[in-house]
């Protein structure tokens, strides 16, 4: 059985969305839209940008020229519209619908190396005890302990989403390894260090 692509999964779902007649997508019961360009630090375009209105399925894609438009809004309801890009910091902007010009400068990550970047010892230090990680960590440790995510390296319910399997362990998707086989997942390290 051919597996589905991520990106042919959530086109489809845009498909069906749009057929169903979604708010989301379709303009909503509220008429009111925010528009606007997506853009990188130096002024050059971003197109296919992630551009929401945050924390909702309130999604749209930025054009070649960096320009979106969201629709469904609330007119004179204050929101948050977030930007995302591959290689990118996230970005946003705080607009009041409906509005048009907005702009959302988004930055790289940087990935050069601070040799100036002083690196705190993980063991206290005599002379400043504030600057080792057991200053937090210690009176944060037993409360962590008794937290799910403690557990996450032997629920077997973590496992079925970690690796793409039920709970017998037969194949499912999604599941973080088929879409990533070639790497673990920060959660995935946090999970074996827990063990």
């Amino acid at each position: 059985m051919r597996r589905l692509s991520p990106w042919a999964f959530i086109l489809g779902l845009f498909a069906v969305a749009a057929l169903l007649g979604w708010p989301f997508l379709a303009g909503g019961q509220n008429g009111a839209t925010v528009s606007g360009v997506i853009s990188a630090v130096d002024g050059r375009p971003l197109g296919r940008a992630w551009v929401r209105v945050q924390a909702t399925a309130n999604l749209t894609f930025s054009a070649a020229d960096g320009g979106f438009t969201l629709g469904g809004l609330t007119a004179g309801q204050p929101i948050t519209i977030t930007a995302w890009y591959v290689g990118y910091k996230i970005g946003w902007n705080v607009v009041t619908p409906p509005a048009t010009g907005v702009g959302i400068v988004l930055r790289l990550y940087d990935t050069r190396d601070n040799p100036a970047y002083t690196w705190n010892t993980s063991y206290p230090d005599p002379q400043n005890p504030a600057m080792g990680c057991g200053h937090c960590m210690a009176p944060a440790f037993p409360e962590w302990r008794r937290s799910a995510d403690a557990g996450s390296a032997v629920n077997p319910r973590f496992f079925t989403l970690y690796n793409g399997t039920d709970v017998g362990g037969r194949p499912v998707a999604p599941g973080y390894k088929l879409d990533f086989p070639g790497t673990a997942g920060n959660c995935g390290g946090e999970a074996s260090a827990s063990v």
